[in-house]
C-alpha cells in the first residue's frame, strides 16, 4: 500500500482530569502549602475541615458538602486566614495586618509586627478607619 492508499490515523485524546491547582502548581507543592497541612484538621464523622489561627487559637470550620470537592473545600477555609512569609504561619484576620496606618501595605501576623516594632492595622480597623475619613 502506498502512503495515499492508507487511511490517517486519528490521534487519541488525552483526557484532561480536572484538577484543582493554583496559579503555579499543584495544592501542596509550596511551603506555604505544608504549614497549612500542620494548623489544619479534616474529622471524616462530620465531615468538616478545622483549622485554627497560630496566634490566637480561634478555630473556624468548613463542612464539606456533598457536591464539593476536599479540595475546593479545603480552599475555602484556607480563604478565610492569611499566610504571614515571615514566620510561615497561617492567622486569622484578626492577627494579620494589612496596612501600617500611612496607607502603605505590609502583610504580617502581629507577633512578628510585635518583634520588629511595627505597628499597623487590622483588615477590620483599616474599614473603620477609610469609614471614618468619608
Amino acid at each position: 500500500m502506498s502512503n495515499e492508499q492508507r487511511p490517517a490515523k486519528r490521534k487519541k485524546r488525552k483526557e484532561k482530569k480536572v484538577r484543582l491547582t493554583w496559579e503555579l502548581g499543584e495544592l501542596g507543592s509550596r511551603p506555604y502549602d505544608k504549614a497549612w497541612e500542620k494548623q489544619m484538621e479534616y474529622d471524616p464523622a462530620g465531615k468538616t475541615f478545622k483549622a485554627r489561627c497560630a496566634i490566637c487559637g480561634k478555630e473556624k470550620t468548613q463542612k464539606k458538602g456533598w457536591f464539593a470537592r476536599h479540595e475546593r473545600t479545603v480552599l475555602l477555609l484556607r480563604y478565610e486566614f492569611a499566610y504571614c512569609d515571615t514566620c510561615n504561619r497561617w492567622v486569622c484576620e484578626d492577627c494579620f495586618l494589612i496596612d501600617d496606618g500611612n496607607g502603605n501595605s505590609i502583610g504580617i501576623c502581629t507577633d512578628c509586627a510585635k518583634e520588629k516594632g511595627i505597628a499597623g492595622l487590622t483588615e477590620e480597623q483599616f474599614a473603620e478607619a477609610l469609614a471614618s475619613e468619608k
